[in-house]
């Protein structure tokens, strides 16, 4: 396993011709984290991910799995999901102000800002998903 890598274990919920579906459990890290109930990645107990497999068949539902993925991903999706937002809602809220001078006027702009940026994400997740890539291995 290459040191750069998060691993989590996981028991395969479902298979179909390309992808193996698999329900990950929350980490021990998280267990004893004092932010786990203000943590909206961690907010439920168990997460199902679709793992791009080239011979599915080899998994069967109900068998415990490894899900690796490089850490470095684990960063970008926290810079797209809160990092970006809020340099987004900082810099429009300000930039606004120079020009506009009622304040609710102003945040509402930070605000609508922040919320194209979202649908954007939305609607561009499929090209997104695919820069974020999974492998599995059996547990042994």
């Amino acid at each position: 396993m290459i040191a750069s890598q998060e691993t989590h274990e996981g028991e395969i919920v479902g298979v179909d011709d390309t992808y193996v579906h698999v329900k990950i459990l929350l980490n021990e890290a998280c267990q004893n984290c004092n932010s786990k109930k203000a943590c909206m990645v961690f907010s439920s107990k168990e997460r199902i991910i679709d793992i791009r497999c080239d011979n599915p068949s080899l998994f069967q539902i109900g068998e415990c799995v490894t899900v690796h993925m490089a850490t470095s991903m684990g960063l970008k999706a926290v810079l797209f999901a809160y990092v970006l937002p809020v340099i987004l809602l900082i810099g429009s809220i300000l930039a606004a102000s120079r020009w506009i001078k009622q304040e609710l006027i102003t945040i509402a702009i930070g605000l609508g800002v922040v919320v194209t940026y979202y649908l954007l994400l939305f609607s561009l997740r499929k090209k997104i998903n695919r820069t974020f890539s999974f492998s599995i291995s059996k547990k042994i």
